[in-house]
């Protein structure tokens, strides 16, 4: 009777280890090709909720841009959408926007894969948002974003299932025991 308990307690645990949503940071590794020849490389995180919470891009000098790196601070914010990442790095200093094909949140959280930076993406220096005249504005034309981060469910399946082959075995072995004797 007590063998029966112990078997019901590890299969609740199991399916509430299985049915409970885990979410995890996930990191973004972006690379990039402006329209200048100049590049776009780093990273970004996005917690568990979907929200920026590192960032550090950096991009190149070239012609009139002077190369940024950009990495979130409280007066470097980031704001991220289900399918793009903006960082301003000040007032009427520029900001820098990439667009992507695909999520990389959505409402319960971020997601992990790859997707592919859009040419709508850019960034721009000496301007508002690139709203204001006089600044000046270069956009990407190829770039890529990816990641991937182990599903904590599928982990707990896995190692559930290891578990209940061993247990198996075990329980097989001390049947053929008993056959025995």
């Amino acid at each position: 009777m007590m063998v029966g308990s112990k078997w019901k307690g590890l299969l609740a645990l199991l399916l509430l280890a299985v049915a409970a949503p885990a979410w995890a940071d996930v990191t973004w590794l972006v690379s990039g090709a402006f329209d200048d020849g100049s590049t776009l490389a780093g990273s970004f995180t996005l917690n568990q909720y979907g929200f920026v919470s590192a960032v550090d891009l950096t991009t190149q000098s070239q012609g009139v841009f002077t190369g940024v790196n950009y990495v979130l601070q409280p007066t470097f914010p980031a704001n991220n959408g289900f399918n793009f990442l903006e960082i301003d790095p000040g007032p009427y200093t520029g900001a820098l926007r990439l667009n992507f094909d695909g999520p990389i949140a959505d409402a319960n959280g971020p997601i992990a894969g790859t997707v592919s930076i859009l040419s709508t993406s850019f960034e721009c220096q000496n301007s508002q948002n690139c709203q204001a005249a006089g600044g000046n504005t270069r956009f990407l034309v190829g770039g890529s974003a990816s990641s991937s981060v182990p599903e904590p469910a599928s982990w707990a399946m896995m190692i559930a299932g290891f578990g209940m082959v061993g247990a198996a075995m075990r329980r097989r072995r001390g049947v053929s025991a008993e056959a025995r004797g």
